[in-house]
């Protein structure tokens, strides 16, 4: 049965007035639709483009956008992935296209992987993990010589995964599957049946959480050898479309582009309350939480506002 988070703090609205790191004003291509941080940098797509965002500076400070670099392809897959060092990762037609921004202003193109039938995948700093009709993974930095994942049907069909150093989880609507991929022919590590009726659009994993959100939020724990336990489904005040880690806390976009805090917590989920927003795209990491809103072009920062 379904828990129900209890309300534990709520957030004030965002508005106009909120601190704004950068705003896409006239140019080709329209608004950020994708965003990605690693180090002081904030990398945003915006049509067939990659902006890079110095926000270096204290939250709240304008950042500035360097010369744009353009993508080959235009991005088609709901996802900007950062391997947290010096890579950027985009789906791009039936290709996972690499960004090496080892020089943070200037995002160059720098290798392919074929991967027809891709629905979702996820970068860690050892590994890029790709799920869809053949999962596979590659090993980073190298970034060649893909290995192919032997995945339970059931981890499949929901087209989700989310990946954490050498662990990698595949959700399909009927289970969870993990797989360690330290090891030279990865196999499964343990699977947990997901709840019936349970839709997910997003997932995600760090540090010992696993959180996958939809029409529910769904929390376990696991080991570092893909061990996973608990496993139990909350309520949400919407459908969620896109959740990201914040500390201890999930961050999450519902389908009316407003924010939702939730306690990562497995034995918790506590709803923390809302965020008014226009969300188009949410990013949570070294900068904090971030997210593109759909009604000025405006990327936004968001204090938690939590000790």
């Amino acid at each position: 049965s379904m828990f129900e988070p209890s309300l534990v703090k709520c957030l004030s609205p965002v508005d106009n007035q909120s601190p704004v790191y950068f705003v896409a004003d006239g140019q080709i291509g329209g608004r950020p639709q994708r965003l990605a941080q690693t180090g002081d940098r904030l990398y945003a797509i915006a049509g067939p483009r990659i902006d890079a965002i110095d926000v270096s500076g204290e939250a709240g400070l304008t950042g500035s956008s360097a010369p744009s670099s353009s993508l080959t392809r235009m991005a088609r897959l709901g996802r900007l992935a950062s391997d947290g060092k010096d890579s950027l990762f985009v789906y791009a037609f039936a290709e996972i296209l690499r960004y090496d921004v080892s020089d943070p202003d200037t995002p160059r193109w720098n290798g392919a992987v074929s991967a027809p039938g891709a629905t979702d995948f996820a970068a860690t700093a050892g590994w890029l993990v790709v799920t869809g009709a053949d999962p596979f993974a590659v090993r980073l930095p190298q970034f060649d010589s893909p290995l192919s994942l032997s995945v339970p049907d059931g981890a499949l069909s929901g087209g989700r995964v989310a990946a954490d150093a050498d662990l990698a989880f595949f959700v399909g609507r009927e289970l969870v599957v993990s797989r360690r991929l330290d090891d030279d022919h990865p196999s499964v590590a343990d699977s947990l049946d997901l709840p019936t009726d349970f839709v997910v659009e997003d997932a995600v994993a760090e540090d010992g959480r696993l959180a996958l959100a939809g029409n529910g939020l769904w929390l376990a724990g696991y080991d570092r050898r893909g061990h996973m336990r608990g496993g139990r489904l909350g309520s949400v005040p919407e459908p969620i479309l896109e959740i990201e880690t914040a500390g201890r806390y999930l961050v999450a976009r519902g389908q009316s582009g407003n924010l939702h805090v939730f306690d990562a917590e497995p034995d918790s989920g506590a709803d923390l309350g809302g965020i008014t927003a226009r969300a188009v795209d949410l990013s949570a990491g070294p900068l904090g939480v971030l997210f593109a809103s759909s009604e000025d072009s405006a990327i936004r920062h968001v204090d938690l506002g939590f000790g």
